[in-house]
C-alpha cells in the first residue's frame, strides 16, 4: 500500500479519502506487535501505581474540569510542554496507563532511561524524518489496538518567552489515521515540589475526521490548549496557588 502524505491526502474525494484510511488502519493493525505493546503496559501500569500517590503528594495539583477527563482507552492526550516530568500530571488522575513519546536523549540517558523504557515509551529523533515517521506509525499502532498516547504538539519542551511554540502536525496526524479523540491538556509553568502549586486544564476531546484539514485542525488544538492555558493562568492570579 502507498501510504500518502497530508498534502495528497487533501486532494483525495471523501469516499477515496474513507477507503484510504480504513486500508490504512488494517495495514497498521495486520504489523502491530501485541506482545510488546503490553509489555510496556504492564511496566507502566507498576511503575504508575507505584508514582500516582507520590506524585500527588508532591505536586499537589489542582484539576480544572477533571470530568473531561477519559475514562476509557484509545486516546490521545495532548499537552503543552515546559519540564522533563510534565508526564506526572497525568498521574493526578486515574489513567493507569500510556505511552509517552519521548525524544530519543532520554534513551542514552544513564539517569532515566530505564524510567522511560520501562513504560514503553516510544523515542523519537525530532531531527531525523526517518525516526519521526517510524514513531509516528508506533503511535498509530498503540491507539488502533486500543492503547492510550500522550504527546507534546509542540515537539520539544518550551524554554522561551513565548506562551506556545508552533505546533507539530503530528497530533493530529495520528488522530486522523486512528479516529481516536485528542484530549487537549494546559499546564502552568513553575510548578515545584510541595508548593500546591500545579494547575492542570483539561479540554473537551477533539476529534479530526477524514476529511478535515490537518492545518485548520492543528490550529483548532493549538488555540484550545491556549484557551486552557488562560484557565490556568486565571487560576493562578486569584492567588489561589499557595506560592
Amino acid at each position: 500500500m502507498n501510504i500518502l502524505k497530508y498534502p495528497e491526502i487533501d486532494k483525495l474525494s471523501d469516499i477515496e479519502k474513507q477507503k484510504y484510511f480504513e486500508e490504512l488502519r488494517t495495514l497498521y493493525r495486520n504489523e502491530t506487535d501485541i506482545y510488546a505493546i503490553e509489555k510496556g503496559e504492564q511496566g507502566c501500569e507498576k511503575i504508575v501505581s507505584r508514582l500516582r500517590k507520590l506524585s500527588n503528594a508532591l505536586y499537589r495539583p489542582h484539576i480544572i474540569h477533571g470530568e473531561n477527563f477519559p475514562m476509557g482507552n484509545g486516546v490521545i492526550l495532548a499537552c503543552n510542554h515546559l519540564h522533563s516530568f510534565d508526564p506526572l500530571t497525568v498521574l493526578a488522575k486515574d489513567m493507569k496507563v500510556f505511552h509517552l513519546l519521548a525524544k530519543s536523549d532520554l534513551k542514552l540517558d544513564k539517569k532515566y532511561s530505564k524510567l522511560f523504557t520501562a513504560v514503553g515509551s516510544i523515542f523519537v529523533d525530532n531531527d531525523d524524518a526517518k525516526s519521526r515517521n517510524n514513531a509516528k506509525e508506533e503511535l498509530i499502532k498503540v491507539v488502533l489496538n486500543g492503547g492510550n498516547i500522550m504527546m507534546f504538539p509542540e515537539g520539544t519542551r518550551n524554554r522561551t518567552d513565548e506562551r506556545l511554540l508552533d505546533f507539530h502536525i503530528g497530533t493530529v496526524n495520528v488522530a486522523q489515521i486512528t479516529g481516536a479523540p485528542i484530549i487537549p491538556f494546559a499546564l502552568n509553568k513553575d510548578y515545584k515540589i510541595f508548593k500546591n502549586s500545579l494547575c492542570v486544564s483539561i479540554g473537551n476531546p477533539i476529534y479530526v475526521k477524514e476529511n478535515d484539514n490537518l492545518v485548520t485542525k492543528n490550529n483548532e488544538l493549538k488555540e484550545t490548549i491556549s484557551d486552557l492555558l488562560t484557565e490556568v493562568e486565571e487560576y493562578e492570579s486569584k492567588k489561589i496557588i499557595k506560592k
